[in-house]
C-alpha cells in the first residue's frame, strides 16, 4: 500500500472510531444528498453499532438480564470509557465486567 493511501487510511479509521465528529475531514466530500460529516456518521454509527452487536453476543446473560435496550445504552458508555483499542472484535469486551461492576457499585 502506498504512503498517500496508509495515510487516508488511518486518518479515515481514526475519525470513524473518534468519539465526537471531526471538526475537519480532509479529502473526505460531501454531495448534494449529504455532507462530508453527515456520510462519515454512516460509517460511525455502523462501527459502533457492530462492536454493540458482539457484546451482545459475548455476554449473552448480560444481555438478558438487562434487557437489549438497556444493554445498548451499557454498552454504548463502556465503549465511550474504553474505546476499542484492538482490530479484532475479541478483545472488545474485555474491561466490560469490571466497567458493570464499577458502575453498579455507585448505583
Amino acid at each position: 500500500m502506498s504512503e498517500p493511501l496508509l495515510r487516508a487510511h488511518g486518518a479515515f479509521a481514526g475519525w470513524v472510531m473518534a468519539h465526537e465528529a471531526p471538526a475537519a475531514t480532509p479529502g473526505l466530500l460531501g454531495d448534494a444528498r449529504a455532507g462530508a460529516a453527515e456520510r462519515l456518521g454512516v460509517y460511525r454509527n455502523a462501527y459502533t453499532a457492530r462492536i454493540i452487536a458482539a457484546l451482545g453476543e459475548d455476554f449473552p446473560a448480560l444481555k438478558h438480564a438487562l434487557g437489549a435496550a438497556s444493554f445498548d445504552t451499557l454498552a454504548a458508555a463502556y465503549l465511550h470509557a474504553h474505546p476499542s483499542q484492538h482490530p479484532s472484535l475479541r478483545y472488545a469486551g474485555a474491561r466490560l465486567p469490571r466497567f458493570v461492576a464499577e458502575h453498579i457499585s455507585q448505583a
